[in-house]
């Protein structure tokens, strides 16, 4: 699929909540792309905490639901069904995450295409960690880290209070948030962290690139192979 509008300017590697605060991830979201609006991800983080998140998933629903309505979407000449439990999900998910890092307006095609991207992606992201890079990663390997992560996201008054308030809205358990809603997000992150060290042995550091420079160009190099993994 060719990525354009909000793919380019909204990885679909960012796409959820915990892929955007960054939970402890390596190299999974795309603190490049917030750079655009002019924040660093610190900051752009920290004002997060400070959305007014029930009007955010208010309207973010209202949005999808209108949406949803016309039934299909066509994104590169092909239609798309709209109206499935999955895929308003993920463009839920989309519309929120374009909110968090500040886009004000988002076309119908860019999300249906980014949100398309982001569950493409997060179906083949075992499989593509396996046979590129023998990685082997089993559901408990990933139930276990967000074990981890849970832990030291329920120390911080602020983290724990945003997402019990987002979980909430949704209509949602705060657990069924973590390890459902967030699920494949977590797992992105984990894979990201497994496979790294194996970017960095492949692919040396350029004499001319910093630490950031290198780091973005090892996010490019794994998203572009999980894009075009089958």
């Amino acid at each position: 699929m060719k990525k354009g509008g909000l793919a380019i300017i909204l990885s679909a590697a960012l796409v959820g909540v915990i892929a955007i605060v960054g939970v402890r991830a390596t190299f999974g979201e795309a603190p490049a792309e917030q750079a655009k609006s002019g924040d660093s991800p610190t900051e752009q983080t920290a004002s997060m905490w400070d959305l007014d998140i029930r009007t955010l998933v208010e309207e973010s629903k209202a949005e999808i639901d209108r949406i949803q309505k016309n039934k299909v979407v066509v994104i590169n000449g092909e239609e798309v069904d709209v109206t499935t439990k999955e895929m308003e999900k993920w463009m839920l998910r989309s519309y929120m995450d374009a909110k968090m890092v500040g886009a004000e307006e988002v076309s119908d095609e860019a999300l249906v295409e980014n949100a398309l991207v982001a569950k493409n992606q997060r179906e083949n992201l075992l499989e593509y960690a396996s046979q590129e890079f023998g990685v082997e990663v089993q559901p408990e390997d990933v139930r276990a880290f967000i074990d981890s992560q849970v832990e030291q996201i329920e120390k911080g008054e602020q983290e724990l209070k945003f997402f019990k308030e987002l979980s909430s809205s949704l209509g949602i358990t705060l657990n069924e948030f973590y390890y459902e809603w967030e699920y494949d997000n977590f797992a992105m992150i984990y894979v990201s962290g497994e496979v790294f060290p194996i970017l960095q042995e492949r692919y040396g550091r350029e004499e001319q690139e910093d630490g950031q420079e290198y780091q973005a160009s090892l996010r490019e190099i794994f998203i572009k192979g999980l894009d075009e993994f089958r």
